[in-house]
Formats: structure tokens, C-alpha cells, sequence
């Protein structure tokens, strides 16, 4: 008996038709990303407005549609990572995939809000409830994670509506039913995405970079079965939430007021399998066969996220190294290094030629080690985890030097809709800004006869290290860098590049002479 033998007629669309319906899905696989992903789209939305088709029916042509397209998106996916995401091409790309997954959560949304409005739930198989839930979550965090490469917060209502979701398949008791949503893609149930989603925003992703972001995901997907969520609260709970209210889930640092839509999670389990697994990698300095990442990455990438989902999924918050202090200033702020070079420079000469081109931010707390900042974005590709920025307090004459460690896109107030899955204002956000040096120095410097540009982060001295910002891949260690700062001669030796951004490298160098 095929897949659609039991129906008893076709419904007045160019789907309707089973063979026709299977022919569309076909077509999809074989077409270009972009144009399957388009195409699968417009199928999507206009399965939404269709008549005629009984529940069972429109969920199973949405299932269709949708085990043709998400390989396609994926592809979408590695093609969007390996390209510079502050590009135009990158956005469109953003935008194809982000809205396929949107169209794609709204679709099976559409079918349980029917479902309900009907109540006639004996028109779907308890194991197809199971699937279009499950897969509803799963498009929710593929939503997620896209509005994470772009650093947007998500609205209150995307966590009630997916609370909801959870909190429905509970209600038809199919919440665990296991099942495999797409090839190759694993058994998942409907708590296992809820769960996904959970663990995806305390992890904390707005520190990290999109493929570091990618690689996130895959490792919480791996970890997953050591997590489970709980109704009752226990000594070693980490995190809560109430699933189906306007809120994210949270650490747990007070026993909240009881209620039943409560669940709590803890990463016990996962840290301690974590830790397995980051020994496996640095002991063979690759990473293991069983480990399904979807693509190939570099093993200290790899280490960079375990070791960071190790923070989130610790039962002890991480402590701050640095007291913060919430104040209220104006900061003019540019960014990337040729612009720090010459704004430097500039502050440091007296001709001062060069007028940087500022832009005006808010700091809202300070510490020692950096500040947090907000503002409206100005122009593209500004700004991205990794990226130098150069800043000016107001009344202060030096410009501090500093790296984008956390970068969040605000929701946009008067826009968080409950019917929306996600709405985000893509002009505000809020910054982490660690300080890497509060009275830099931009020289040009001598490296074997070739001129370097060089920003000194620290005051060399003669027998110590100090660390240098150089444009990427040009030293070596065995060749020296000569420099003049403030009338004395430097000549040091490169030790070692201990972080590098979009266009520059953090390096450390042996001061051998300065006089």
C-alpha cells in the first residue's frame, strides 16, 4: 500500500495528487539549492492556504515537501558558512534559508492550531501527531539557529510558542515517541527538539562565530541523550523553564514558585562525557569517526566549542574575573585594523591628517577586563565576533583598543507579535567588548626589509614578552621585527600567534633590544 493509497479523493490542488505530489518532491532533490529551496517555499505557503485537504492529508504533502528541502537547506547552510556573512550575497542567501524554515514552522503549526480548532483528532494517526510535532520544534530551532549567525535575539513569543508545542504533544501523550524525521538525521522525539532548543540558548552562542555556532549544534545534538528534562527540581539543576510562557529558559539560581508547566535540565552527565571527549581528541589530534559534525573542521575549533559548552553546562555559573560597574556614556567606537592603525597613528601625530570615520555607541557597564555596549548598527559587514574595534570614551582623550566577544541583535520593541515566529530589529544591538589595550601604539615596523603595519598592544621590555597586532600570516618566528617607538629602536623576535580575527593576528613577540 503506497503512502497516500488511503485517501479516499484529491483535494483541488496541484498536490492534491498523490503521483503529482511525489513527481514535485522528486524535481526538488535534483534541482540547484537556491532554486529547490525557493521553490520549496512557495509550495509551503500555498499548502497553508489551501482547501480541501483533510489534516492527514496536508500534514503528510507538508512532510513531503519537507524531506525533499532540508537536504537542500543544508547545503544552503555550509554554502552560507564559508562565505563572509556581512556580504550582500551572504544576506540573500540568510534570507532564502531563514524564510524556508519560518514558512516550514508555520506550516505544521497550521495543521495542530487546525487540529485543535477541529477537534477531531481521530483524522490523525497518533504516530503522524508524533512526527508533525516533532518536526514543528525542529523547524522552530532551525529558526533558532539562523537568527543566531545574524546575532538576533529572540522574541518572548517565539519561547511561548514553542513551550506550547512541547506542551501539546505532552497533552496527546506522544511528547517521546521516538522516530526519525529525515534521513540520516537520527532517532529525535518532540522533547528531544524542545530540549535541543533549550540547550542551544544557554549555551550562550553570541560569543562564538557562525561556523563555531554550526559546530555548537552538531555537539548538543551529539550530547543530547546525556540531558533530560525533569518536572521535579533536583539538587544538581542547572536550568529551568516554564514551558509555554513568554520567557527563555534560565539558570536556576532560586527555587522558583511552583507551577506545572515547570521543567528543569542539568548537564551533569554530557559535562563528564564532554570531558571524555575532549581528551579523545587532543590525545589523537583529530576528531573521532563517531563524531557526526556534518562537515570537516579544524580540531582546535572543535576543542573551542566543547570546551565553551563546557561553561554553560557546568552546575556552577562561571564567575566573572572582573567586577562590573553600570554606567551611562557615549563612546565613539570604528572597527577592523587598517582603521585602528591609522586612527592611532593619528591621535599620535601632530599633523593629524586623518579623520576617522566614528560612530557614536552607549556603554552601559565597564570592568577591567572590558564594557558592554549598545547602539544602532552603521554600516555593513560591522560588526562580528573576533573583530578589532577602537574606542574613544567621551571627555577621554585615548583611544582604547578592544575585540567583539559577545554581539546580540535586539527585538525590536512594538514588534513581538505573538502570531510571529520570530521578529528582530536588524539595526540594534548590544556588544561584549573585551579591552586588549588601554594605550596602544601603531608603528611601521621592518620585517626583513618588508614594511609591516603594527599595532603595540604592550610596553616592550628588553628580556620580556609583549604582544603585537599584525595583518594575518605575515611573520615568521625566525625572522625579526624592527621597530621605532617614541624615539628608542625595538628589535624583537615572533614567539607565537595566540589569536587571530577577520583581519588581523594577536602575536607574541621576545623583546631583544629597545633602547
Amino acid at each position: 500500500m503506497g503512502l497516500f493509497d488511503f485517501f479516499s479523493r484529491n483535494p483541488d490542488h496541484p498536490l492534491g495528487n498523490p503521483t503529482q505530489a511525489s513527481k514535485v518532491a522528486a524535481d526538488l532533490a535534483r534541482l540547484e539549492p537556491r532554486t529547490a529551496v525557493g521553490e520549496a517555499t512557495a509550495w509551503l505557503e500555498s499548502l497553508t492556504l489551501a482547501n480541501g485537504f483533510r489534516l492527514d492529508q496536508l500534514a503528510e504533502r507538508i512532510l513531503l515537501i519537507e524531506g525533499a528541502a532540508v537536504p537542500q537547506v543544508r547545503r544552503l547552510g555550509r554554502e552560507y558558512l564559508a562565505m563572509d556573512t556581512g556580504t550582500a550575497g551572504a544576506n540573500a542567501l540568510w534570507e532564502v534559508a531563514h524564510r524556508f524554515w519560518s514558512l516550514l514552522a508555520s506550516a505544521h503549526i497550521h495543521v495542530l492550531n487546525s487540529l485543535d480548532e477541529t477537534r477531531r483528532s481521530t483524522k490523525m494517526r497518533r504516530s503522524q501527531l508524533a512526527i508533525v510535532y516533532s518536526a514543528a520544534l525542529n523547524a522552530s530551532a532551525a529558526i533558532q539557529k539562523w537568527q543566531q549567525y545574524r546575532y538576533r535575539r529572540l522574541p518572548d513569543s517565539y519561547w511561548e510558542t514553542v513551550g506550547r508545542l512541547y506542551l501539546a504533544a505532552c497533552k496527546q501523550e506522544v511528547e517521546q515517541r521516538r522516530l526519525e524525521l529525515y534521513e540520516g538525521y537520527g532517532q529525535t522525539s518532540a522533547e528531544g527538539e524542545y530540549l535541543r532548543i533549550l540547550l542551544f540558548h544557554v549555551a550562550a552562542m553570541d560569543t562564538l562565530p557562525p561556523v563555531e555556532i554550526e559546530i555548537g549544534e552538531r555537539l548538543i545534538a551529539h550530547f543530547l541523550p546525556q540531558f533530560a528534562l525533569s518536572r521535579e527540581m533536583s539538587q544538581n539543576s542547572a536550568y529551568w523553564v516554564e514551558a509555554g510562557a513568554p520567557r527563555s529558559p534560565a539558570r536556576l539560581v532560586a527555587i522558583p514558585p511552583n507551577h506545572p508547566n515547570q521543567r528543569f535540565f542539568k548537564g551533569d552527565s554530557a559535562h563528564a562525557a564532554r570531558d571524555k571527549l575532549v581528551e579523545r581528541i587532543r590525545t589523537a589530534k583529530a576528531i573521532p569517526g563517531d563524531l557526526v559534525l556534518g562537515a570537516a573542521y579544524a580540531v582546535g575549533d572543535v576543542v573551542h566549542v566543547l570546551d565553551h559548552l563546557g561553561l554553560s553546562w557546568s552546575s556552577k555559573p562561571p564567575v566573572r574575573d572582573h567586577v562590573r560597574r553600570a554606567i551611562k556614556a557615549p563612546l565613539a567606537v570604528i572597527h577592523g585594523f587598517e582603521e585602528a592603525m591609522r586612527t592611532i597613528a593619528y591621535a599620535a601625530s601632530e599633523e593629524r591628517t586623518h579623520i576617522p570615520d566614528l560612530e557614536l555607541w552607549t556603554v552601559s557597564d565597564v570592568s577591567l577586563g572590558g564594557m558592554a555596549i549598545h547602539g544602532t548598527l552603521g554600516r555593513s559587514p560591522w560588526p562580528c565576533i573576533g573583530m578589532l574595534v577602537t574606542m574613544k570614551p567621551n571627555g577621554n582623550g585615548n583611544w582604547l583598543l578592544g575585540v567583539v566577544r559577545r554581539f546580540s541583535r535586539n527585538p525590536e520593541p512594538g514588534e513581538d507579535d505573538a502570531d510571529a515566529v520570530v521578529v528582530a530589529d536588524p539595526n540594534y544591538a548590544s556588544l561584549g567588548i573585551e579591552t586588549l589595550s588601554r594605550a596602544p601604539a601603531a608603528v611601521l615596523g621592518d620585517a626583513n626589509g618588508m614594511p609591516l603595519d603594527i599595532i603595540i598592544l604592550d610596553t616592550p621590555v628588553v628580556g620580556e614578552c609583549c604582544r603585537l597586532i599584525v595583518p594575518p600570516n605575515t611573520i615568521e618566528v625566525t625572522i625579526p621585527l624592527k621597530f621605532m617607538l617614541n624615539g628608542q629602536s625595538a628589535r624583537v623576535m615572533p614567539r607565537e600567534t595566540v589569536a587571530t580575527g577577520p583581519d588581523y593576528a594577536i602575536v607574541t613577540v621576545f623583546v631583544q633590544s629597545f633602547y
